[in-house]
């Protein structure tokens, strides 16, 4: 694969990563991350103390939320349809040029 490949490769994918960083689901994933990247009562601690705890958790817990704003946010301009539109349109393609 030339140059030209590779690049036109690389346009493809970081169209293709935009338009799934614009769907609900993905914010709603990152939440749903950021939500299982708390401490819970019982985890072990290490060195930190547990104020840096309660710190590390009020920080996922603000990210988690933010995250779910961000979802409600796409659901309601309707990025979810417009991605799957697009995804079946390439599919569309894919499959004749096959």
């Amino acid at each position: 694969m030339g140059l030209d490949g590779y690049l036109g490769n690389f346009a493809r994918r970081v169209v293709e990563d935009a338009l799934t960083q614009a769907t609900r689901s993905y914010w709603t994933k990152r939440a749903e991350a950021f939500e299982n990247a708390m401490h819970a009562p019982g985890d072990f601690l290490g060195l930190c103390s547990v104020e840096q705890i309660e710190a590390a958790n009020a920080r996922c817990a603000a990210k988690a939320i933010a995250c779910r704003r961000h979802a409600i946010l796409c659901a309601f301009l309707g990025f979810d349809e417009l991605y799957e539109a697009i995804v079946a349109e390439r599919d569309a393609e894919l499959g004749a040029a096959a």
